[in-house]
């Protein structure tokens, strides 16, 4: 087995294998990032001074969650940013939800829910990005969500308009993302203070959509600034082109882990087989429980071994449904092994059952009702 290579590795010589094939490693205007990051209509609880041994320190916060709203930014290594684009839920589209953003901002409404889809996405390059972006190709780098790969429609837009999309490894935008490590942080603490700052002056009035554009334009006026991209795509190694900005440990993958996984894998499928040959044809009652214990003795070895147990659920499934004789689809339904499940077997919570609640309750109670309490 070769040495794998990190995933910082693995990402930077495609970065630089795609800068290289279309000519982008010395076009800092032609390397974009696209981000999309939630925010809250609320006032969220921040630091307090107070004197030393205080007992009574208290701030204004909301009480309520809030709504949220999703703000989609966009800009290039020469620290250009595109207009906003903001989605909230809803079917129809009121001006007054538009009118005070940031002059070019487009806001669009999901039925569903404020985030990002596969129909919203294609919307925003057509009307955003290809309107703004330079001629010729252009690299724009994205997170791996499967709004922004899903759909075959948008991604014959991006190759007919000259647009290579880069999707980031997985839990690896923190450190890969330019946006994200140098704008949103910035961002979204203007907007909270300006949150907070609007229920100290006014704590009965809550904050609502029709507030969201007089705050957003406020805390995108204070972020949006040239020095804020530029450090965020030096930070990522972006541009300048430097994979040495990011170091090993962030995102490593180690070879004992892959060798453990890839071990604990062919224990299962190798237990599989034997069951397999023994079983001739399909039994009830102990030798369906035999199997389940052999499935928890896997799930125990397989937990101490590695701890990414969304593939070894797969494989399980994949396993298990070989061995299994045919049975009906709620029954496979039933018997389909998930993380969750796997977690339950491995360490079950105890619960309460309803007798012995109402025990205590009623023991409870007399105790209550006792001549020495009342």
């Amino acid at each position: 087995m070769q040495n794998p290579k990190s995933i910082s590795q693995s990402y930077f010589g495609l970065l630089l294998t795609r800068l290289e094939e279309n000519g982008l490693l010395e076009s800092p205007g032609k390397l974009f990032n696209m981000i999309e990051s939630g925010v809250q209509l609320n006032s969220k609880a921040h630091q307090v001074l107070a004197t030393k041994d205080s007992k009574n320190v208290s701030t204004v916060a909301s009480t309520e969650k809030g709504e949220t709203i999703t703000v989609v930014a966009c800009c290039n290594a020469e620290g250009n940013f595109l207009p906003p684009a903001c989605i909230m839920k809803g079917k129809n589209k009121k001006p007054d939800l538009q009118d005070g953003l940031p002059p070019g901002s487009i806001l669009y409404m999901n039925p569903k829910s404020a985030y990002m889809n596969s129909d919203i996405f294609l919307k925003w390059m057509r009307d955003v990005f290809v309107r703004r972006k330079p001629a010729g190709k252009v690299l724009l780098l994205l997170d791996c969500h499967t709004s922004h790969s899903s759909s075959v429609e948008m991604l014959e837009f991006a190759e007919a308009n000259d647009i290579i999309l880069m999707s980031l490894p997985s839990h690896t935008t923190h450190c890969l993302q330019p946006l994200d490590r140098s704008v949103f942080k910035p961002f979204k603490g203007y907007f909270y203070e300006i949150c907070r700052s609007w229920t100290r002056t006014d704590s009965q009035r809550r904050i609502t959509r029709y507030h969201f554009e007089e705050v957003f334009r406020q805390a995108w006026a204070k972020t949006v600034v040239p020095e804020n991209a530029i450090s965020g795509f030096r930070a990522t190694g972006l541009f300048p082109y430097n994979p040495g900005a990011i170091p090993e440990y962030t995102c490593e993958i180690h070879e004992s882990n892959i060798q453990k996984k890839h071990e604990v894998i062919a224990n299962s499928q190798n237990k599989t087989n034997s069951n397999q040959q023994t079983i001739d044809e399909p039994q009830a009652g102990p030798s369906h429980s035999l199997e389940e214990e052999q499935d928890k003795s896997t799930c125990h070895e397989a937990v101490e071994s590695f701890s990414d147990i969304d593939m070894l659920a797969v494989e399980l499934n994949h396993t298990k449904g070989e061995r299994q004789p045919s049975t009906s689809h709620a029954e496979k339904q039933e018997e389909k092994e998930t993380p969750g499940k796997i977690l339950e077997n491995i360490s079950k919570v105890p619960k309460l059952t309803v007798e012995r609640a109402k025990k205590r309750a009623k023991s409870v109670a007399c105790l209550l009702t006792s001549p020495e309490h009342i």
